[in-house]
């Protein structure tokens, strides 16, 4: 790998990106079919795929010890279940 492929591999940063919801409270199921340049984007890129993976699935267990409401607990896991780590310069994140 030479220097000029190393520095554009260290400006991609990654982001968890999840499924809207149709309702406030996250009280009915994530919109899977929203196109996915309107899915919501973590605020925090990750250096990663790999970490940002391992966030997504420490979120994911965690969900259980800060949302006491079962429905909403389990419309969250179904989000992040779904939700995927994209590179910040992924051409589906642009829309049309």
């Amino acid at each position: 790998m030479n220097l000029r492929h190393a520095a554009m591999l260290a400006l991609v940063g990654w982001y968890l990106i999840v499924p809207p919801f149709d309702c406030p409270n996250h009280r009915c199921p994530a919109n899977l079919s929203t196109p996915f340049s309107q899915w919501h984007r973590n605020r925090v890129a990750f250096n990663s795929a790999h970490e940002c993976e391992d966030v997504r699935a420490k979120a994911i267990t965690a969900l259980s010890k800060v949302i006491n409401d079962p429905v909403a607990r389990a419309q969250d896991e179904q989000a992040l279940a779904a939700g995927i780590c994209v590179a910040n310069d992924d051409p589906r994140l642009k829309g049309k």
